[in-house]
């Protein structure tokens, strides 16, 4: 019997949790799957006092409250889908999710994305980019409009090992998917050989294309590994390349790897990755 994968979803209320596990349902493949409820509280420094303070059986009852919506999340479930673990955990929820993730060694964890743009970037400045600074699995970051299936995914895709992870990453968890592959190239230096005036207009256009050329005849392998997808290529810088063919394809998911810079650089530089996570108005799932 095949091991089945084994999927966290960060749930922080029972609005979102819904969401979250309607994913995790869609992206389970197997009856041997596992999907832990992961539920974080922020300040269980206060839990442990009030348990101190307040009579065992008054407690119990409060605590049985506070969790029962993670309960009923859970019986929400087909019993012939795969098996729902409930855990509750103590900490910041970033850092604490992550940890979580690799001591049970999951393959997939799976968070919300706020609706407003301000409670977005609180989010995505903390629970997510601290997920996914430390998180050794894929991270699926959902939005809240509805996502019955995923039938079209566009793939970020660079030409080196990074690309070959994103893109084993959507076959893994998007089999059924169309692929379609989105890959931005650009001179290197381009910017500074502009400011310099070191080229002319024309010669720019010419060693423009002998990259585009060139990344061209490198993506010849991802050809062969997916001879039903489509590939995309234009140039520009790759936040704004990726997010205009979101834009204009409409995908239903967005697959790029993480951002491997320093915390530094995405709080003062920004990033493709923290980018998309703010702009994107699709599901993303972000490869290690």
């Amino acid at each position: 019997m095949s091991k089945g994968k084994i999927i966290v979803v960060a749930v922080r209320d029972e609005n979102h949790g819904r969401i979250a596990m309607q994913r995790a349902l869609h992206l389970s493949q197997s009856i041997q799957d596992q999907i832990y409820l992961v539920y974080v509280e922020r300040f269980g420094q206060w839990k442990r006092i009030n348990e101190l303070l307040m009579p065992s059986a008054e407690w119990e009852s409060q605590d049985s409250e506070d969790q029962a919506w993670l309960h009923k999340l859970s019986e929400s479930v087909d019993t012939n889908g795969p098996s729902i673990n409930i855990t509750v955990l103590s900490g910041e929820p970033g850092s604490t999710i992550a940890e979580y993730a690799s001591q049970i060694d999951a393959d997939l964890v799976i968070v919300t994305s706020p609706r407003t743009s301000q409670a977005r970037e609180i989010f995505i400045g903390s629970t997510a980019l601290r997920i996914l600074r430390t998180a050794t699995c894929p991270i699926l970051v959902a939005g809240e409009q509805s996502a019955d299936s995923y039938k079209n995914a566009l793939v970020a895709i660079d030409i080196n090992d990074a690309g070959q992870r994103v893109a084993h990453a959507a076959n893994t968890w998007l089999p059924d998917s169309t692929i379609n592959f989105a890959h931005a190239y650009k001179m290197p230096q381009e910017g500074q050989m502009r400011t310099r005036g070191a080229v002319s207009d024309e010669d720019l256009t010419k060693l423009r294309e002998f990259v585009r050329i060139e990344d061209e005849e490198k993506l010849k392998s991802y050809r062969a590994s997916f001879p039903s997808a489509t590939i995309h290529m234009e140039h520009g810088h790759a936040s704004s390349v990726i997010l205009d063919f979101v834009l204009r394809i409409r995908p239903d998911i967005l697959v790029l790897g993480k951002h491997r810079g320093t915390s530094k650089d995405e709080r003062i530089f920004g990033s493709v990755t923290q980018f998309l996570l703010y702009h994107c108005p699709t599901d993303i799932l972000l490869v290690p």
